[in-house]
């Protein structure tokens, strides 16, 4: 194995037991791969969250439902990611649309990224969304819409998720 990626939250973090487990088979390794967490959280909430757990040090981590890859050994995000969800994306307009969609509210300033624009729309049916995605898409716009916890909506590049990521960090690493 080269690479190990895992998400966090449900996963590695939230079981005090299973962080534990998990922390000391990482450790136990002799020749360990390249470590990659995954998260819906925004980088610097990721960061946050990494000093507080007794996880491993990733490598990598993927961000804010895969709008950021940062590259911890150099302290830096990898911007040539960014751009590649650049193309076509139109956040004003998107944001325009969503803040009419019926049920729909903006969530706190803290949970928004230039690549990630993040609501509430509680206990949303998948009719529900197929309309707003509808939506975007009679106006042009290519959005991938992840929803999640019954109420926490993501809007982002129709390019975007935490696979695509780690797709685009795999063929970077070779």
């Amino acid at each position: 194995m080269r690479l190990f990626c895992s998400d966090l939250d449900g996963t590695l973090v939230g079981n005090p037991e299973g962080t534990e487990r998990f922390r000391r088979a990482w450790k136990g390794l002799s020749s360990p791969p390249l470590l990659v967490y995954s998260s819906g959280r925004l980088l610097e909430d990721m960061l946050n969250l990494l000093q507080q757990e007794p996880l491993p040090t990733p490598d990598y981590l993927i961000a804010g439902v895969g709008t950021q890859i940062y590259d911890c050994q150099r302290g830096q995000i990898l911007e040539d990611y960014e751009r590649t969800l650049e193309p076509e994306w139109r956040l004003g307009e998107v944001e325009h649309l969503a803040q009419d969609f019926p049920g729909m509210s903006r969530q706190p300033l803290e949970f928004q990224h230039r690549f990630k624009s993040s609501w509430y729309l509680p206990r949303a049916s998948r009719q529900r969304l197929q309309q707003l995605q509808q939506l975007f898409q009679q106006h042009g716009l290519e959005v991938q819409i992840v929803y999640s916890s019954l109420r926490d909506l993501d809007l982002l590049p129709a390019r975007a998720s935490k696979g695509a990521a780690l797709d685009w960090l795999l063929g970077r690493l070779e």
